[in-house]
């Protein structure tokens, strides 16, 4: 595998399982060793208030404490300078919650929570091509 940009990942799921199972399956793709869960939007933004500056978040939309979109409104005012590929991981999205992501930058979408090799693929391509 070719070596890629991403060394550090943010899991942002409420659902502990989606996040064990994201990140064994990412170890193991031996696309990035170095992964951190959070459980909703407001731990993330502690992570990130904190310095601590992933390459790649992968982002839940519905969760409690704070969801998947107010985390992007919040994340989009805040001073964290080091850009982020925010890929949303939701296999029922709103038609209207997917038009809003219009207005964000550096936002893509995969469908489907639990990632798969072809997935993966999917991010390592959208992460090259935008930041390496």
């Amino acid at each position: 595998m070719e070596s890629n940009c991403i060394q550090q990942i943010l899991l942002v799921d409420d659902n502990v399982g989606t996040n064990y199972f994201n990140s064994k399956k990412i170890t193991k793709h031996g696309y990035s060793n170095a992964i951190t869960c959070a459980s909703n939007g407001s731990e993330a933004l502690d992570y990130l208030n904190d310095n601590l500056n992933p390459d790649l978040i992968l982002l839940d939309i519905n969760m409690p404490v704070m969801c998947g979109m107010e985390f992007l409104k919040v994340l989009e005012k805040s001073d964290v300078t080091r850009p982020h590929i925010i890929v949303l991981l939701g296999a029922e999205l709103s038609a209207e919650v997917c038009n809003n992501l219009g207005s964000y930058d550096k936002v893509d979408l995969i469908n489907g929570k639990m990632l798969s090799s072809t997935m993966i693929d999917e991010i390592e391509e959208l992460t090259k091509m935008k930041f390496c």
